[in-house]
């Protein structure tokens, strides 16, 4: 998906800046947030992995939990050779 993303809308004219918020959004335009595995794990604490917690889930599934939006990111900044890193924990209200 990400190579079929970059095929039809990076070109060389684009700077990292362009080409990160093409990406970004497309990932926000095409996904949504998967809040029934958000309330989940926040009623429940992690029940498991879900697909929406992996770049299959923004990617793929159209649905996404933070992780898999960092993980989709991550996999097009790297084929684009930004340097990144990805950062998380497990307390999103730090």
């Amino acid at each position: 998906a990400i190579n079929e993303f970059i095929a039809n809308n990076i070109n060389d004219g684009m700077d990292a800046t362009s080409k990160i918020k093409a990406f970004h959004d497309y990932i926000i335009n095409t996904s949504v947030y998967d809040k029934e595995k958000a309330d989940i794990i926040e009623n429940h604490g992690d029940t498991g992995v879900y697909r929406s917690h992996k770049a299959v889930g923004p990617l793929i599934d159209g649905i996404s939990l933070c992780s898999g939006y960092s993980d989709a990111m991550k996999i097009f900044l790297d084929k684009m050779g930004i340097v990144n890193y990805k950062i998380s924990n497990d307390n999103h209200n730090l």
